[in-house]
C-alpha cells in the first residue's frame, strides 16, 4: 500500500478480524499533514488511484499554500467575530480608524436580522456568490430598496475582504 493511504473495510468484511480474504468494496483514505495548522488533513474514495491523485495534489498544494482545512468557520461565527473585533477596536477599516458606533450597530442588526438566518449555516470556504445572489433575490422580493439591500450585505463584504487579506 501507497505511503499516506489506508485501506477502510466495512464492519462485517472478514478481513478485520484476520479469518480470511476481504468480502467487502473497501474505501481508500488518503492523508496529508499540515505543518503549519498542526492538523492530519483526510479525505476517503472510493478507488485506490483516486486516493492516490488526491494525496500527490494535496502534498503540492500544502506546499504552495493552496489547500485549507476544511474546518473553516461558519459565516455566523465569522460575522460574530468580526463586530466584536469592530467593539473592541482590533478590527479597523480600511483607511485603519475605528469603525464608527453607527456603522457598528448597523452591521450588527444587518448580520443578525438578514444574513445569519440565511446563510449563517455556510462555512466561510462553501460559501459561494450563487448563494448570496440568492439572498439579494429574496430580501429584493420583500420589497426593499436596492441601497438597503447594499447596506445589508455589506459586512459580508468586509468579512470576506478581511479573510481574503489574512489568508
Amino acid at each position: 500500500m501507497a505511503p499516506g493511504i489506508d485501506t477502510r473495510h466495512t464492519r462485517s468484511c472478514r478481513s478485520r478480524g484476520g479469518s480470511g480474504r476481504c468480502n467487502c468494496t473497501p474505501t481508500y483514505q488518503a492523508h496529508v499533514f499540515d505543518n503549519r495548522e498542526r492538523k492530519r488533513i483526510r479525505k476517503t474514495f472510493p478507488t485506490h488511484a483516486a486516493a492516490k491523485t488526491w494525496r500527490q495534489d494535496a502534498l503540492i498544494a500544502l506546499r504552495s499554500g493552496g489547500l485549507v482545512p476544511a474546518r473553516t468557520p461558519t459565516v455566523s461565527d465569522a460575522l460574530d467575530a468580526l463586530i466584536a473585533g469592530m467593539e473592541d477596536g482590533t478590527v479597523l477599516d480600511r483607511t485603519g480608524k475605528p469603525y464608527k458606533p453607527a456603522t457598528r450597530r448597523s452591521y450588527r442588526l444587518a448580520a443578525d436580522k438578514y444574513l445569519k438566518p440565511r446563510i449563517g449555516h455556510w462555512r466561510l470556504s462553501e460559501l459561494r456568490r450563487r448563494d448570496v445572489q440568492d439572498v439579494v433575490d429574496a430580501l429584493r422580493a420583500e420589497g426593499l430598496a436596492a441601497s438597503t439591500i447594499h447596506n445589508k450585505i455589506d459586512p459580508l463584504r468586509v468579512l470576506y475582504r478581511r479573510a481574503l487579506h489574512r489568508d
